[in-house]
């Protein structure tokens, strides 16, 4: 966490921000008739640098650059005119130092080649250092105008003080510029020392690694925070952040608290906090302050503290057991909010974001299921990542892939790790089945098995993979070997009775179906996994040619769980594809269907994607088709509305609009 300083980013309210807009028009009338005419060049010139500050604000920043630009473009003009200005100088300085701080892309400007000290050149693109050295050297012009405005040597002080942070100078150089900064400091406090700003940035310098003078630091601290109460929260937090890097947990406390009582909205504040939270083990405190602080605004800071708390908790699948975590998580949306304000991270830092910032962007990504947002985060991250760390990413990366079916590019990320794991083989195989190289796939698979599972359920979810594999390309009976292979370890994961029971039902192999089933049934109360058992017990007696019994076991076992919406899935869909007579039980599976959408909307444990919504939406339109065309219809569109993008609505639409389709 960084040190405050008094910030140049205006707010402007509407009518301000109005004026600003309404006046450059006006200005270009006038100067349409006289080019030259310096006041309305002087009023250009505020106009747009009034804009680029607004939009600074709200982190536009290629529209903050542009207008940035044009104000350069209009004061170069106007020191032509009068270049004893102080205020246009001054002006000049702080619009090059706002977009030096701009992202690496955006961070450049084009000024005039006399201005840049280029004079072979009508015109020099300006980045990043050589913004801030032309910004310095406009300060110190507008000082040698008037050597008594402190205001002046503020500037100048801040200008060293971010140009020594910012770019990676030799240490010597570095502490050259922060020493530099520190004369100019105490230059502005010896010029006007009842202006707090002034004390609080000598503080601040101070603090920096390249000065350490900390009893001076504190001193200034002090000082700033005496002279203006109404602005004693920025010296309190920055006090606060003083005693945090020293370790003194508690004084950091109650340096922040102060800050807080003295201005309950400012997000340094709560920010120090919550890193105090995260020192102290307090995980979960930790992770409700920088909620807080992404309600208060953007700060590089808690924009990336809450994020990274939110990947820590949903790491642990059973975090929804913890009371806290399961409403700070779930209640509270956290993944969207986590993910517009990562999102917003990682587009102001660009180039700079961090390699942590881009894997919670994919990894919160990925939980929304916005795979090519993603994707392109870990690709980001792949390129500054190394070691480990980099195979983690890839493996990330090429799941990403998979769901997107980009099959090759997926085979191709999993060959770039480095160390072979687990993990990274289970994905390179996948990758090859769905690219249809079953050869290949069948291979990674046996090395996964022999080399890399560790244990039995680790084996046990490989030879599942590799049975649906060798099912694909050698047919039924070598599939069967592998799952016998699965079924007789100790504890075999339920999925593997699964897979064997679908096999059998699909070749009406009776007995492979029956001794499965013996061992389903077992799980047929289980929250998690009892409606895929339901499914396939009614289909055994289905196939068999019970089909009363199938019917009576999918309704005992809804009248068993009413709360599940699963099951009344699978029954409605029993009811409109095996049991349409008599007609009345199509009516039954169309209420039965929209039952089963509100309760999957009502469970706050799940979040019901409207594709799904409105796939039921359609069934249950599909349901009453032969006995109440106008239910049929109103469903229909009802399920359109939810999802517009759902093939099943419009199909079901199309039906009713055209009946011999």
């Amino acid at each position: 966490m960084d040190l405050d300083l008094y910030q140049h980013v205006e707010t402007f309210p509407n009518g301000v921000l109005k004026q600003h807009r309404d006046a450059i028009p006006l200005f270009v009338e006038l100067l349409t008739s006289n080019d030259k005419y310096f006041p309305a060049l002087k009023g250009m010139a505020e106009a747009h640098a009034g804009l680029c500050y607004h939009y600074l604000g709200n982190r536009l920043l290629g529209r903050s650059r542009e207008h940035a630009q044009n104000c350069v473009d209009y004061l170069t003009r106007a020191i032509k005119i009068k270049p004893n200005f102080v205020c246009l100088w001054k002006m000049l300085g702080n619009m090059l130092d706002t977009v030096a701080e701009f992202p690496n892309p955006r961070s450049q400007l084009l000024v005039e080649g006399s201005l840049a000290g280029v004079t072979h050149r009508r015109q020099a693109l300006l980045e990043g250092e050589k913004i801030y050295e032309l910004a310095s050297r406009s300060y110190s012009r507008a000082i040698k105008l008037n050597q008594e405005d402190s205001l002046l040597w503020y500037e100048l002080a801040f200008n060293q003080y971010r140009r020594a942070l910012r770019f990676s100078f030799s240490q010597d150089d570095s502490r050259k510029l922060m020493q530099s900064a520190v004369e100019a400091a105490k230059q502005s406090i010896k010029l006007e020392p009842s202006r707090w700003e002034n004390w609080n940035l000598l503080g601040v310098i101070c603090a920096s690694k390249e000065i350490n003078n900390l009893a001076l630091a504190q001193h200034c601290f002090i000082e700033a925070i005496s002279l203006d109460k109404k602005s004693a929260a920025l010296g309190w937090s920055n006090l606060g952040v003083m005693y945090l890097l020293q370790g003194s947990t508690s004084l950091a406390n109650k340096a922040f608290g102060r800050a807080q009582q003295t201005d309950t909205t400012y997000m340094n504040a709560w920010i120090g906090q919550a890193l105090i939270a995260e020192q102290i083990g307090q995980a979960d405190e930790a992770m409700d302050l920088f909620r807080h602080c992404t309600q208060l605004g953007y700060h590089p800071e808690s924009s990336l503290g809450y994020p990274h708390w939110v990947c820590s908790v949903m790491n642990d699948d059973d975090y929804r057991k913890n009371k806290h975590y399961k409403f700070a998580i779930d209640n509270m949306h956290a993944l969207p909010v986590s993910h517009d304000s990562i999102v917003r991270h990682c587009a102001d830092k660009d180039d700079d974001a961090s390699v942590e910032a881009l894997c919670f962007l994919g990894n919160i990504s990925n939980r929304l299921g916005l795979w090519k947002t993603a994707s392109d985060a870990f690709q980001n991250a792949v390129r500054k990542a190394s070691g480990t760390q980099k195979d983690q990413i890839l493996c990330d990366l090429g799941f990403c892939l998979l769901k997107q079916k980009k099959y090759v590019e997926a085979i191709e990320c999993y060959q770039q790790v480095g160390e072979s794991t687990y993990l990274a083989v289970i994905g390179k195989a996948l990758a090859f089945f769905k690219a249809g190289q079953f050869q290949e796939s069948y291979a990674e698979y046996e090395s996964a098995l022999n080399w890399l599972a560790g244990t039995d359920m680790e084996k046990a979810y490989v030879l599942i993979a590799m049975s649906a594999m060798v099912y694909a390309f050698q047919g039924e009976a070598d599939a069967k070997t592998i799952l016998f292979q699965c079924i007789t370890l100790p504890a075999p994961p339920i999925e593997a009775l699964f897979a064997a029971c679908a096999l059998g039902l699909l070749h009406n192999d009776t007995v492979l179906t029956e001794l499965v089933i013996k061992e389903l049934r077992k799980h047929e109360n289980d929250i998690k996994h009892g409606h895929h058992v339901v499914y396939l017990v009614s289909q055994f007696y289905f196939n068999n040619k019970q089909k009363s019994k199938s019917l009576a076991y999918l309704v005992s076992q809804v009248h068993k769980f009413p709360d599940r919406p699963k099951l009344r899935q699978i029954l409605a869909v029993s009811l409109l594809k095996n049991h349409r007579t008599p007609k009345k039980n199509l009516v039954v599976a169309s209420n039965i269907a929209e039952s089963a959408l509100v309760l999957d909307l009502q469970d706050r444990q799940r979040s019901t994607i409207a594709r799904d919504a409105a796939k039921w939406l359609a069934v249950a339109s599909e349901a009453v088709r032969p006995v109440n065309e106008h239910r049929r219809r109103i469903l229909a569109q009802k399920a359109i509305h939810v999802d517009p993008t759902c093939k099943e609505a419009w199909s079901s639409l199309i039906r009713i609009l055209n009946p011999k389709k």
